[in-house]
């Protein structure tokens, strides 16, 4: 059984180069999205097993999606994608608790 995972970034290069890799370790790729919002609704619709997010993103950002999906479930697995991030966002992360 392999594992399902969803995969947000705005850039859609890194997002392409992203699930590329996750297919070639055996992850299944089974949705994509570009901003927050279309992360949580991935989230409520496909149940992946694990979430690739990025922080920096337009629209809703990755911190309101993993606030959203903490809210839906505390124990999903959500992995954050940081370029840079500032003190208020680290903050805001740490007390989201990302995997």
């Amino acid at each position: 059984m392999s594992i399902r995972a969803v995969v947000v970034d705005d850039e859609k290069d890194t997002l392409d180069l992203f699930c590329t890799l996750l297919t070639s370790h055996n992850i299944n790729v089974v949705g994509k999205g570009y901003n927050g919002e279309e992360a949580v609704f991935l989230f409520q619709k496909l149940k992946p097993d694990v979430v690739f997010l990025d922080v920096s993103m337009p629209v809703s950002d990755g911190l309101y999606a993993l606030e959203k999906i903490r809210e839906i479930n505390p124990n999903a697995v959500v992995f954050l994608i940081v370029e840079k991030m500032t003190l208020n966002a680290e903050m805001k992360m740490n007390r989201l608790n990302p995997s």
